[in-house]
């Protein structure tokens, strides 16, 4: 191919590119994958193509094929931070939280003090019953962060799962005074002193979730009460 007909074909799959991101910003996701699939047809290797049609087919909830493209825009470029994010979100709702893992793991190589990935991460590592690898993750993000509520709540969930209920009573216990409307903890906590025979401190806490608008806590109190 001779070097004018390099320059009409690159102008070509620009266009295309650039018709596909308005397509995508108006919210027409089927015309702005034709738009990329173009791009892609004169250009097998842009990563721009692949990772915005990946993000395309993820708006319709087609999952499959978008972690498809996702995975070929990393193969291009292994390094971009928001694809990896993107194939770790992907890897989660098909329920292949191994892939997650080893996103979010090349995700921390590269960030690594973002105490929301060590969350994600550890959430899926307790989906694998990883217990203990999980609560590493939360630890980790409560290191970086002291006053993450969310973390200590996923701790005391695995902590709980290996018979550390003391651990996870007192995880619980500074989620709650971190955030006192957290209904997640809360119930939880409830759900913990149910199961160590502290009956009145159960029902409070899951009165106290329930008036906060948590309908698993008003079941509990309706089914034990």
């Amino acid at each position: 191919m001779c070097l004018m007909s390099k320059f009409i074909h690159a102008d070509r799959a620009i266009q295309h590119l650039h018709k596909g991101n308005a397509r995508f910003i108006a919210k027409d996701f089927i015309g702005a994958i034709n738009e990329y699939s173009n791009v892609i047809a004169i250009i097998p290797f842009s990563f721009l193509a692949f990772y915005n049609r990946g993000l395309a087919r993820t708006n319709l909830h087609n999952y499959e094929d978008g972690i498809l493209d996702i995975r070929k825009a990393i193969a291009i470029n292994p390094n971009h931070i928001k694809a990896y994010n993107q194939l770790a979100m992907l890897s989660v709702k098909l329920n292949n939280y191994q892939e997650a893992i080893h996103a979010f793991s090349k995700i921390l190589t590269l960030r690594p003090m973002d105490a929301n990935i060590y969350n994600m991460r550890g959430q899926c590592k307790t989906k694998l019953n990883n217990f203990e690898k999980a609560i590493k993750d939360f630890t980790k993000a409560i290191e970086i962060n002291p006053s993450d509520a969310l973390a200590y709540n996923k701790r005391a969930e695995c902590k709980r799962e290996i018979n550390d209920c003391q651990g996870a009573l007192e995880d619980l216990t500074k989620a709650i005074s971190i955030n006192p409307e957290y209904k997640e903890a809360l119930r939880n906590r409830g759900s913990l002193k149910f199961y160590l025979f502290r009956f009145n401190h159960g029902f409070n806490d899951w009165d106290k979730a329930s008036k906060l608008g948590d309908g698993a806590a008003k079941i509990l109190l309706q089914k034990y009460q």
